[in-house]
């Protein structure tokens, strides 16, 4: 009997629920799963502009944290808390 991975969509609901339960392992896999696809596209929205995507992350960071409660795993962590 094969087992499959879990997707990256059930990979982060576990890192979710880890954090809920104050785990600050979680919320740095959570932060390095997501930071570079968040930065590459604030980066190219901005202008190029480096210190001013690098807030903006940040302030997304910020929010998807605040509202983690929110995030339900039907979507990816980033998208889930902050839509």
């Amino acid at each position: 009997m094969e087992t499959s991975d879990p997707t990256p969509q059930a990979q982060e609901a576990e890192l979710v629920a880890r954090l809920r339960q104050g785990d600050k392992a979680a919320l740095e896999q959570l932060y390095l799963r997501n930071v570079d696809h968040i930065y590459s596209l604030v980066f190219h929205q901005v202008g190029q502009n480096k210190s001013v995507a690098e807030d903006i992350v940040t302030e997304v960071f910020i929010s998807a944290l605040n509202s983690v409660d929110k995030f339900r795993g039907r979507a990816r962590f980033i998208h889930g808390c902050t839509v």
